[in-house]
């Protein structure tokens, strides 16, 4: 799956959380094919992704996961320029206020986060 499609997926059936202190990227999806699909696409690209069973839900629900604020950085990078939701672009901007919050925050994860996320230019949005 193209970082195009990827992006039609994040907008209409994905979340982007911090959550146990880590950025995540969740798909959640009873059919797992396109689950296999998107974390296929994200593989080619370099980008790390897994399927889970998502817990406390009435029925059985797979989730795509990118997880680690390094790797949710450069998958925003591919996918960024397709999203179309003003929610999707909000906890965007969410994720770079937190990258770019003042902390003693020095984790070589969150620093190449910083300069890929600091690559990025305003105008390159669909909305």
């Amino acid at each position: 799956m193209a970082a195009f499609e990827r992006a039609i997926w994040l907008d209409t059936e994905g979340s982007m959380s911090l959550a146990h202190r880590s950025w995540e990227i969740s798909i959640s999806q009873l059919d797992k094919q396109p689950l296999e699909d998107y974390c296929e696409g994200a593989r080619k690209d370099g980008i790390p992704c897994q399927i889970t069973i998502a817990r406390n839900t009435e029925r059985k629900c797979y989730r795509a996961r990118i997880v680690g604020v390094e790797d949710v950085a450069k998958e925003l990078t591919l996918v960024r320029p397709f999203l179309r939701t003003r929610k999707k672009v909000q906890q965007i901007e969410w994720f770079k206020e937190y990258l770019f919050r003042p902390s003693n925050n020095t984790r070589i994860q969150t620093l190449r986060a910083r300069e890929i996320v600091g690559s990025w230019s305003s105008d390159n949005l669909v909305m």
